[in-house]
């Protein structure tokens, strides 16, 4: 696709994927189309459920903050198991379905429910894909070219060099350059 798009006529310093005026992305649409690219993350089964789920809540009366911050999950959560985001588990909505005040066992098909959503999906191979992954293998792919840190912060749109190197550059594992040098600054000394 990128050898299709050069040969087009588009320059390599324009965006790749561009938003409708030409233009960068905005990383909270990158994210929202990959929710959408990568929706229902499971099967029918994980979104019946989490329409369920969200009744069910919406029955007992708390909102998803006083639910997720009583259970200590992360703010989100919730609200990706609701609109079957993630993949879950058993435990995840019997904890969650006891802040409800409803016994998973007294309730045959809710439990089957949970356990048809629970199955492997083939799109949970996918899960891993998050809008920063792009930035991260750019980051790393710009620093194996010998690009500064400073030019990759600028690309990536960055102020900071120092997030950009914390963050998203890869460290080396090793450098040649620095093992010279150690070992010719303790060439000459017995340490034994």
């Amino acid at each position: 696709m990128l050898h299709r798009r050069h040969a087009a006529g588009v320059h390599l310093d324009q965006p790749i994927f561009a938003d409708s005026l030409g233009g960068f992305r905005d990383p909270s649409n990158v994210r929202r189309a990959l929710r959408r690219a990568l929706s229902p993350v499971g099967s029918t089964a994980r979104h019946e459920l989490g329409q369920v789920l969200r009744s069910a809540r919406l029955q007992a009366g708390p909102t998803r903050k006083q639910v997720v911050k009583k259970l200590g999950w992360p703010r989100t959560r919730l609200e990706l198991i609701e609109n079957s985001r993630i993949k879950i588990d058993r435990d995840m909505v019997v904890t969650l379905v006891k802040t409800y005040r409803i016994n998973l066992d007294a309730s045959p098909t809710l439990r089957d429910q949970v356990d048809r959503a629970a199955e492997p999906s083939p799109s949970d191979a996918l899960t891993w894909i998050r809008s920063h992954t792009f930035r991260k293998t750019t980051a790393t792919a710009l620093d194996r070219r010998g690009q500064s840190a400073r030019q990759i912060a600028d690309h990536l749109g960055q102020a900071q060099v120092s997030i950009t190197q914390d963050v998203y550059m890869g460290r080396r594992i090793h450098s040649p350059s620095a093992v010279h040098a150690l070992d010719e600054e303790f060439a000459g000394l017995d340490l034994w």
